[in-house]
């Protein structure tokens, strides 16, 4: 069982639950989770940033040099684990920013099961 932290918007009436730790689907997914998630800044960052990679690569090595696959390799998966640890994390912060309140932690198995524990308890 993972814990869950569940988030609740006043206004809105909506109910949110975030899994604390290692986010599997943004590890395998990243852009493409973000997007979903609507993080529209870290999909703009990652982006931006692959293009800086790729620019940066074309300078030193000029346009005719083929890439180090090995190398795109080490960073592409590194960029992945990256996003598996701070994806959860990006989610909670954009939640906190568009006005949802932390309300409680709960363990279960998967975001519904927690928010369905979260109204039993409620």
């Amino acid at each position: 069982m993972a814990i869950y932290t569940i988030y609740k918007h006043d206004e809105a009436g909506l109910v949110q639950a975030v899994k604390l730790g290692f986010c599997w689907p943004a590890l395998f997914f990243d852009m493409i989770w973000a997007a979903v998630k609507q993080l529209w800044l870290v999909v703009a960052l990652m982006v931006l940033g692959l293009l800086a990679v790729f620019s940066v690569f074309d300078m030193i090595a000029g346009p005719e040099a083929k890439p180090d696959m090995n190398t795109f390799t080490f960073w592409r998966i590194a960029l992945a684990v990256f996003f598996g640890a701070y994806g959860n994390d990006w989610v909670r912060h954009d939640l906190e920013r568009q006005g949802y309140q932390v309300m409680s932690e709960v363990e279960a198995n998967t975001p519904q099961d927690a928010l369905e524990r979260f109204e039993e308890l409620g």
